[in-house]
């Protein structure tokens, strides 16, 4: 009896890998993609302070440990075009209290969150029947949306902690996209309100990038209402009293709220004067038709970065850049003859939505950075974090228009199936060899820690001079030489990021090693 349940138990086993073996496939390159980024981060994220995080050194966590934080503490703003970020001002606060300063933990944060995200993306992209869950042209292109959205196409969104932490914004964009949703198909008062309270915790949390968001849910709403409902009078007016209204009152309540609590203060910052409004409005008079022509990188590198490119198709790096270019362009006019010439759901709205954002963003790049910079700043890895969103977006949108199809019975659904299957395919392909040639590159990451470790320590050790060839990372060597010695003997004094013993045991990075 025990052998025969035994077999019985196995042949049940059997039987359900049979039926399933689908969704059980699915879910394993789920947790690979997962387990890719979360053991890259572990291993590659920079716990040393570089870039950015210098000046929130100064102006955060020197406050936190002497005369203590005030809430407008987590909301000024170092210059007018920054963002202020709370969330991420808080963990940075756990992180000294508890770590050292050990900026890792950011980045494991912000993994947590990704992860987060992918949850939210299912339920956004998730069709209403369930029977369609289990279709494979709907498994295969979630696989890719999740693919793309982990992506280490560049490497630097997991390297650079701050960065990762990014992905705590998309979490409460997605919520607010998905409240904003909601009060658009069912414009209840209560539905309302949910969309009001999670556009007002979006901009808490992300700022600016709230205000583009916001106008991209506008756009897409009213975009929506007259595609699908042929909204005129009365049901656009519905529709702007539940969804557009609340997501600007909760804007206005955050800038009435943040300007009461910080009351129009700027943290000091030795290189704001370069993002001034004078220089910005004179960079882009004489370099305009030079950065839109450039606009065309966000679209490539979204797919495959410039370094990438390179790596994989050598001296043809050139024509394949255009090339996909090309095809980018394409699926963005798809995209919007999809939105515009029938009718979508909630994954399409969303998709719609996410796309207005991206764009929203680029331009802020071109005005605020590119302008200044140059057209090659459009290249910049880190921007790849949100290039990626533009696909994530046209993902959306194939899912939507194949479950539409799929449900109405459309003529040439079966053809969008197969491309969109291809394209998906061809996608998670990409990622793989995309991963492959960023973990080669590992190497010389642990490299670059340990020299920048080694000019914190020279600088520490003379703080009136600069090292030679001083890291990009440490802009602190471009810092007043009186704020640059109290900054690295506020590190050393209360033993902080790399001059914490459990810091330099737990990395074996010694600022003081001889060279």
């Amino acid at each position: 009896m025990r052998d025969g349940a035994e077999c019985g138990g196995t042949g049940e086993l059997r039987m359900v890998i049979r039926r399933d073996w689908q969704r059980i496939l699915f879910l394993a390159a789920l947790v690979l993609a997962g387990a890719n980024v979360l053991v890259y981060a572990a291993r590659q994220a920079n716990p040393l302070i570089m870039s950015d995080e210098w000046a929130y050194l100064d102006g955060f966590v020197r406050k936190a440990a002497d005369s203590g934080l005030a809430l407008s503490d987590f909301f000024v703003k170092r210059f007018a075009l920054d963002h202020a970020h709370p969330l991420r001002r808080a963990i940075l606060f756990l992180h000294y209290k508890w770590f050292d300063l050990d900026y890792s933990i950011q980045a494991f944060v912000g993994v947590m969150f990704a992860f987060a995200n992918l949850a939210l993306f299912w339920k956004i992209a998730a069709p209403d029947d369930e029977g369609m869950l289990r279709r494979p042209w709907f498994l295969v292109a979630f696989l890719a949306l999740a693919a793309v959205y982990l992506s280490l196409n560049s490497g630097t969104i997991y390297t650079w902690p701050l960065l990762t932490l990014g992905f705590s914004g998309h979490f409460f964009v997605l919520c607010c996209l998905l409240a904003a949703w909601r009060a658009n198909a069912d414009p209840t008062r209560r539905a309302a309100w949910i969309a009001f309270g999670a556009a007002l915790a979006m901009d808490v949390v992300t700022d600016d990038t709230g205000l583009l968001v916001s106008i991209a849910i506008a756009i897409a709403t009213v975009l929506w209402q007259w595609r699908n409902r042929g909204a005129r009078g009365s049901a656009m007016v519905a529709a702007s009293r539940n969804v557009v209204l609340p997501v600007v009152a909760a804007y206005v309540a955050y800038r009435v709220f943040r300007f009461t609590v910080t009351r129009g203060a700027v943290a000091a910052y030795p290189l704001a004067d370069q993002f001034s409004a004078g220089n910005i409005l004179h960079a882009l008079s004489e370099t305009l038709p030079g950065l839109l022509l450039g606009l065309h990188a966000p679209l490539v590198a979204g797919i495959v970065q410039k370094s990438k490119l390179a790596w994989l198709f050598g001296s043809g790096a050139t024509a394949m850049e255009w090339a996909i270019f090309a095809a980018m362009s394409f699926a963005h006019a798809w995209f919007w003859w999809r939105a515009w010439s029938r009718r979508t759901g909630r994954a399409g709205y969303v998709a719609m939505a996410l796309m207005l954002y991206f764009y929203g963003a680029v331009a802020g790049i071109l005005v605020g950075r590119a302008s200044l910079y140059g057209v090659d700043y459009f290249w910049q890895p880190r921007y790849v974090f949100l290039y990626q969103l533009g696909v994530v977006a046209l993902v959306l949108m194939a899912i939507d228009a194949m479950a539409q199809d799929a449900t109405s019975g459309v003529r040439g659904g079966r053809l969008l199936r197969r491309v969109a299957a291809a394209c998906a395919i061809a996608l998670i392909a990409l990622q793989c060899c995309l991963s492959v040639a960023t973990w080669g590159s590992v190497r010389r990451s642990s490299d670059f820690q340990r020299r920048l470790a080694l000019q914190i320590g020279e600088i520490a050790a003379h703080p009136e001079r600069v090292p030679d060839k001083c890291a990009p990372a440490l802009i602190i060597c471009r810092y007043p030489v009186e704020r640059r010695t109290e900054l690295v003997r506020f590190l050393k004094d209360n033993k902080l990021n790399v001059f914490s013993p459990s810091f330099q045991a737990r990395y074996r990075l010694y600022p003081d090693k001889p060279r």
